[in-house]
């Protein structure tokens, strides 16, 4: 069913031939280090130097684990330091199941099981493959592991593929997964022989880093410090310091707030805002992949205790752990969810800032064009005044009036009070008409000004009923900001561990 999705992705892989350097061994039940790709098939099927040695001594043996890791150095296509012939032979030897690459070629997370029976009885279980794949967070985890137990000799052949499983790269916030690997695998050795072993202590430590990341990580140094930034939060730890910042939480609790914001700042809060929500909502994917994940291991946990009813206790271990994951990955998601509501509330703040100063903006034109018409008013005021006398005096100046037929010698003449009888009493009647007009105007306006602050707190009331109803939305786009970085370190050959479970 897989074959054709699996041989295109095998296809287009890069595989690298390489040296290596000669193993590690701590003692005979736990050995784990570097081997050379000659070396590789032969630890592979247990062959030369790394055949079974008989040890009266040492007990009947139970089980074992045999994991192959390698690590990933590019994100697209999959690529191995192995060459692709030997890793045939390596999917061939481990009896990896043929869903192996197309799950780990899965970038937002795959988990499966397929169980084997036997040909003669259809109830007797002879092999169990296990697949997962994590979603793609390199700080948390970015890597899959296929494994085979086969059930008559309780021993389980797995491969370890990911970015990080092995070398942390330079400014990376996380660590390699083997040392905390190999750490839980030495803590566990009654578990040596369950199926189920490893995709649970890698469930566990994927959770222990999703939980770190979401609570002392990049997602929550960056949310304090915009809070600290816009400054309108006055909760959080009282007594930590701030990551990135020498004040405290007490001492952020104490400043001014936000204030004037220019166009700059204001954008460049905005992407730090939306880049932090999406790498948020990125990290969101890693707990909810844990819990369902968790879950269905629980749910293939079940099926066992039907087929291994002797492995009861190993059982019973690993279901507590798998409960409690459930319940760390639940905290989580809701963690990072509350992080999310932060960033938005964040948001609406920096938006209001850029609406106060806009507002504030618009306050300074207006004031400017109110005392351009003040000036306007007081210009028209006068020339109502004057443009009574000059009318008349225009009027009188015509050649219809003749006012020096008797040849006075007078500078003024004995009729100037005719200019005083008619141009008083028109001025007094302009300057009553434009009063008139004038208090007609303020009305109108004083009323429109009124209609509208009516349809201004209508407008609020049903924007406020609206987003009652619909819930919290983040406004504002996504800001996305990836790169595809360069190995820094190469690691050649492969990593393996061995485990040898005894009475």
């Amino acid at each position: 069913m897989f074959a054709a999705s699996r041989a295109a992705i095998l296809n287009s892989c890069r595989f690298r031939r390489s040296g290596g350097d000669t193993k590690e061994v701590d003692d005979d039940n736990f050995r784990h280090g570097k081997l050379r790709d000659d070396d590789i098939l032969a630890w592979v099927n247990q062959q030369g130097p790394f055949a079974p040695k008989p040890n009266a001594e040492a007990g009947k043996l139970l089980g074992q684990i045999r994991l192959l890791i390698y690590e990933r150095t590019s994100y697209s296509p999959l690529d191995f330091a192995v060459s692709k012939d030997l890793f045939v032979d390596i999917e061939r030897s481990f009896k990896l199941h043929p869903a192996t690459l197309p799950g780990f070629d899965s970038d937002a997370g795959t988990f499966s099981r397929y169980l084997t029976f036997s040909d003669k009885d259809r109830t007797q279980l002879e092999r169990i493959s296990f697949i997962l794949k994590a979603p793609q967070k390199r700080e948390i985890g970015n890597y899959g592991l296929s494994l085979t137990h086969e059930v008559a000799t309780g021993t389980t052949t797995a491969l370890l593929y990911g970015k990080g499983v092995l070398i942390r790269p330079e400014a990376d916030d996380f660590w390699p997964h083997i040392p905390s690997l190999l750490e839980l695998l030495q803590q566990s050795t009654q578990l040596w022989s369950h199926p189920l072993l490893l995709p649970c202590l890698l469930l566990g430590d994927h959770m222990r880093r999703a939980k770190w990341f979401a609570e002392r990580g990049t997602v929550m140094t960056e949310t304090v410090q915009i809070e600290q930034e816009l400054g309108v939060v006055k909760v959080g730890r009282k007594a930590d310091i701030i990551p990135g910042t020498l004040s405290t939480y007490q001492e952020q609790s104490a400043q001014p707030y936000g204030g004037d914001f220019s166009r700059s700042r204001a954008l460049s809060l905005t992407v730090r805002i939306n880049t932090n929500s999406t790498r948020i909502l990125f990290t969101a994917r890693s707990p909810e992949w844990n819990k369902a994940c968790s879950k269905f291991t629980l749910q293939v946990l079940d099926e066992l205790k039907l087929c291994l009813p002797e492995q009861q206790d190993s059982h019973v271990a690993l279901e507590e752990l798998l409960k409690f994951n459930v319940v760390i990955a639940e905290a989580a998601a809701h963690h990072v969810a509350g992080l999310q509501e932060r960033m938005a509330l964040q948001l609406n703040v920096l938006y209001n800032f850029v609406a106060q100063k806009d507002n504030r903006l618009s306050a300074k034109l207006a004031a400017s064009a109110g005392r351009d018409s003040v000036s306007m008013k007081i210009l028209a005021f006068i020339s109502a005044i004057f443009l009574p006398g000059s009318f008349i005096s225009g009027m009188f100046s015509i050649s219809m009036f003749d006012w020096q037929h008797n040849a006075d010698p007078a500078v003024i003449s004995s009729r100037f009070w005719i200019y005083w009888v008619i141009t008083i009493p028109l001025t007094a009647l302009t300057l009553v008409g434009w009063g008139v007009w004038w208090g007609i105007e303020i009305k109108r306006f004083e009323k429109g000004f009124s209609d509208a602050l009516e349809e201004r707190e209508e407008e609020k009331v049903e924007l406020k009923h609206s987003q009652d109803s619909m819930g919290t939305k983040l406004d504002g786009g996504f800001v996305v900001h990836t790169s595809s970085p360069s190995p820094r370190t190469e690691l050649d050959g492969g990593y393996v561990v061995s485990t040898n479970s005894r009475s």
